[in-house]
């Protein structure tokens, strides 16, 4: 059991202030997802789609089951990444 819960990292994170404000996770509908992605997300994985050239937006589920996402820009992702694992999320290499 990790001691620091996803939702509680969910609800706290904020990225690097981009454009004037910082990017936050915010609950998710989840509607442009496959099956597969799905699966993915109740394995505790991450799903990336790209928006643009320079942005990516995750989705995860917290403990709960909730959908979440993000936009971040693609500078940023290897990190959030790296922290998404230290709260127990599968994130793959690829």
């Amino acid at each position: 059991m990790y001691t620091y819960m996803k939702k509680d990292f969910l609800e706290s994170w904020r990225g690097s202030n981009a454009y004037g404000q910082r990017n936050q996770w915010t609950r998710a509908q989840g509607s442009s997802l496959t099956k597969t992605e799905l699966a993915i997300l109740d394995a505790e994985g991450i799903v990336k789609h790209a928006k643009g050239e320079h942005q990516t937006k995750i989705f995860v589920r917290d403990e709960d089951g909730n959908l979440w996402s993000v936009i971040v820009h693609n500078v940023h992702l290897t990190v959030l990444e790296n922290e998404l694992r230290n709260v127990g999320y599968q994130v793959s290499a690829a």
